[in-house]
């Protein structure tokens, strides 16, 4: 049933009526992990995209969680892969009907899937496939480029040559970039549906196709009566859209398609959207100067590039107080500009935690720490003010400069992030960071050698070492250079350049470096050998080759993992202020004056808006019914298919058995020439033995018959041949 999102809640009264209890009775199958139900209810209730996503999602955790279930864990796995592969057959129907549609399908907000989208769902769930779809890509680079047109050249928007073109010559805007609005498209005529009867057709002017009847129940919910079988194709017709817009065409009093002219076309407003909400459709309306500055300087892409030079300029002036202007107790104009950065930092930071999705704050504190990135800027912004108070002692100016220093270089890898956007570099990014999970196994085993072979050596050089610094140095930091190449052979050796003092007591007291011992001259050279041999050639040699595994594992799903990652990049910035640090500012200052005066609690909601679409309830209930019937459509065509494959198999089966068929007739022939021929022979014999009977007989009546009995034959029995006898009349 479609209904509004106030009736989705049955909590509190048991007899509140469920919107839709199909979707409750497809979660608890799903989470029985009844698969032949789940997908019975599936088939049966709406949203089927939003759905398969949900479904395959809460399979994989469940997997997750018995993962000590190995049979169980892959039953569970296999069972959301088909899930995933219904969502991208509905998808792909989807597509294949309507590109703009599909688009906005994927980023309607989902009142019975705790209003997040169905994109949002697949990022969650790690549906790779589904994102790497066609659709999913090109919604991305939809948001991405904002209300410019996708054919727009990237030169024009100025990465490449961002000195000379609109990002730092805004006049250039109007002439260089052109906008969705700017091709000319069909409008999209749209008229709100009522809860009263009503009924759906394409244009006027059109043959006359069969329609879907909405009728309002007695509950007051809208009910579908949807035609099944041979009819479902056509029904399909009066869903379908024109291009450029995204709601259905009444039948009632439908003007025909009409195209105006330049000079007489409405005039496009911006949309006063609240922060994050999305418009990447074409409204087919003209687009004045002013407006075209605002809407370039509001894309995804033109506030990225806005924070990557300001965030590069920002390195620059780090980089510049480090190297020249860090002193003691004085702050340099640069350091003023730098101090106002990092706030301007910080307050983004807190933006975006508060505009996470989660309601409660503990889910907006792991999803915000869930980011990587994230971290990397916590530990920024927490070694920079660390960095900053201990540069006012002077006990702690040495160690504020190296915690400068330390700070700049994570700021420079978070320069990484920029280059997941691009197709060639983001892989390399997703490779490295798998191969630094691989590393921190290795280093683990690692360890143990080092633990082992540097107490060792230790133990043996310089027994009964007192100081503790020098026992961990002999220990750990020539153990671990060791890997590297770094023997440290002269004074393993003891050679004559190696400056020591032999007596033991006088070098502690003395803290100087002492000699080691005889034996160990001897013992630990042996002892260097054998862990070269194992961390030179073993396991270095295992890290390539885990490297290498990780390497050809990424390889083979680069375009699909590429695809998946930029997801949050896109997300980060079509949620961004327009404005770059520092004057971004300015924006979270006009956030913060637009929350207060809304009412923070009441009217606006942070997070609610990001990558979503929010529909009138008519568009949403079009939408909805034009994604059950690509449904149906794809499950027609699936049971076709396999018919069809049910067909070939038994027409298969059928030359088999008429091969065998053939078969058995030429055997039965040959066996009946084989009898023939037997009859033959047989009848042969008995003709020979008769005119051999004849001629004894003959002999015997002449007394010329032998005086020896006749020989026995071996294979001839007694009654055998006495009926022998009988029937020829022959007597021994």
């Amino acid at each position: 049933m479609v209904t509004e999102a106030k009736t989705i809640h049955c909590k509190g009264d048991p007899k509140m009526l469920c919107e839709d209890p199909t979707r409750e009775l497809f979660v608890f199958c799903v989470l029985l992990n009844r698969q032949e139900m789940a997908h019975l209810f599936w088939e049966e209730g709406k949203e089927g995209v939003a759905a398969a996503l949900v479904g395959s999602k809460l399979l994989k955790s469940m997997a997750r969680e018995l993962e000590n279930d190995t049979e169980l864990s892959e039953e569970m796995l296999e069972h959301a892969d088909k899930f995933e592969d219904l969502a991208l057959g509905v998808l792909n129907e989807c597509w294949g009907e309507d590109e703009l549609r599909t688009q906005l399908l994927l980023v309607r907000e989902l009142y019975l899937w705790g209003e997040l989208t169905c994109l949002r769902i697949a990022i969650s769930g790690d549906h790779l496939n589904f994102i790497a779809h066609s659709a999913c890509q090109a919604l991305l680079n939809n948001i991405w480029m904002g209300k410019m047109a996708l054919d727009t050249s990237i030169i024009r928007v100025g990465t490449k040559d961002s000195c000379s073109h609109c990002i730092f010559i805004p006049p250039l805007v109007p002439a260089l970039i052109y906008f969705r609005e700017d091709q000319k498209e069909e409008e999209t005529l749209i008229e709100p549906l009522g809860t009263d009867e009503r009924h759906y057709s394409i244009s006027a002017g059109s043959t006359g196709r069969p329609v879907v009847a909405r009728t309002k129940t007695n509950a007051g919910m809208i009910a579908d009566n949807i035609p099944e079988g041979e009819e479902l194709n056509k029904s399909m017709e009066m869903v379908v859209v024109h291009s450029s817009g995204s709601g259905l065409i009444n039948n009632r009093q439908t003007p025909q398609v009409q195209f105006k002219e330049r000079d007489e076309e409405e005039e496009y407003e911006a949309p006063l959207t609240e922060e994050g909400e999305l418009d990447f459709r074409s409204s087919g309306k003209r687009i004045s100067p002013l407006t075209r500055f605002y809407l370039f300087y509001d894309a995804p892409i033109t506030t990225f590039m806005h924070n990557v030079i300001s965030y590069i300029l920002f390195l620059c002036l780090y980089s510049v107080v480090i190297l020249t202007q860090f002193e003691e107790n004085v702050l340099s104009p640069i350091d003023y500009v730098l101090g106002i950065w990092i706030f301007t930092l910080i307050c983004e930071e807190i933006r975006q935690l508060i505009t996470t999705e989660a309601r409660s704050l503990s889910g907006k504190l792991l999803e915000y720490v869930g980011n990587s990135w994230n971290l990397f800027d916590l530990a920024n912004i927490i070694t920079f003010i660390v960095a900053f108070a201990l540069r006012f002692f002077p006990a702690t100016f040495t160690v504020a400069r190296v915690l400068y220093s330390l700070n700049l270089m994570i700021f420079s890898f978070r320069l990484l992030h920029i280059f997941y956007i691009n197709k060639e570099m983001g892989p390399k990014l997703i490779m490295i960071a798998r191969m630094l999970k691989d590393l921190l196994f290795f280093i683990f085993i690692l360890i143990i050698f080092i633990l082992a072979y540097g107490i060792g050596s230790q133990s043996i050089l310089y027994p009964n070492e007192s100081r503790v610094w020098t026992v961990l140095q002999g220990i750990f930091h020539k153990s671990y250079f060791h890997v590297y190449g770094e023997l440290f052979l002269e004074e393993i050796m003891n050679d004559d350049q190696f400056t020591c003092v032999a007596n033991d007591s006088l070098a502690i007291a003395t803290n100087q470096q002492r000699c080691p011992s005889e034996t160990g001259t001897y013992v630990v050279p042996v002892l260097l050998g054998l862990y070269m041999l194992v961390t030179n050639v073993l396991l270095l040699n295992l890290l390539i080759a885990m490297f290498g595994y990780t390497f050809e594992k990424v390889q083979e799903n680069t375009d699909k993992i590429w695809k998946f990652q930029r997801y949050d990049l896109i997300k980060e910035y079509s949620d961004r202020p327009p404005l770059a640090p520092p004057i971004i500012f300015f924006s979270h200052i006009f956030l913060l004056f637009r929350a207060i005066t809304m009412g923070c609690c009441k009217k606006c909601r942070p997070g609610d808006n990001v990558m979503k679409v929010k529909l009138e309830t008519a568009e949403r209930k079009q939408l909805i019914l034009w994604e059950y019937l690509n449904t149906e459509n794809y499950l027609q065509q699936t049971r076709r298919e396999k018919s069809q494959e049910t067909d070939e198999r038994v027409h298969d089966t059928q030359e088999k058995v008429d091969e065998l068929k053939d078969l058995a007739n030429e055997q039965d022939e040959r066996l009946t020439r084989l009898e023939e021929q037997m009859l033959k022979s047989t009848m042969s014999l008995e003709s020979i033995v008769q005119s051999q009977a004849w001629i004894i007989k003959s002999l015997q009546q002449n007394s010329l018959a032998a005086k020896e009995a006749p020989p026995e034959l071996e294979l001839t029995s007694a009654a055998a041949l006495s009926t022998y006898e009988k029937e020829y009349g022959f007597q021994s």
